[in-house]
């Protein structure tokens, strides 16, 4: 499985998570990316630029999950005493949301195939 290091998510990817923050999602977002590419991400066959988008898909992903985290689902909204509520916890996560952020780094390349090559 491929990662990045915190220097890369900021200086690269310009990502503005703490690296605490960063450090607690890196794994999960990692893993989700591999499962995403079937474990083509971690190849070693990769040239530079699918290299640099699998990388630019775990900072997109690990974004998406600390967003998620943070606010959950909104579950009501008022407008007139401007307040909002956000579902917590794992079931707030949006798959969708995250799935989004790490394709639009992969869309161009062959590692979201799902057949046999």
């Amino acid at each position: 499985m491929r990662t990045v290091d915190y220097g890369f998510y900021t200086e690269t990817y310009h990502g503005t998570l703490t690296a605490k923050k960063f450090s607690a999602q890196i794994m999960p977002a990692a893993a989700y990316v591999d499962d995403l590419t079937m474990g083509r991400a971690a190849g070693a066959d990769l040239t530079e630029r699918e290299l640099l988008r699998v990388q630019l898909a775990i900072c997109a992903a690990v974004d998406a999950m600390d967003l998620n985290q943070a606010h959950g689902d909104v579950v009501s909204e008022s407008n007139d005493g401007v307040s909002v509520h956000y579902e917590s916890g794992a079931s707030g996560i949006r798959e969708k949301q995250i799935r989004d952020a790490a394709v639009l780094y992969l869309a161009q390349t062959n590692l979201l195939y799902r057949g046999v090559g």
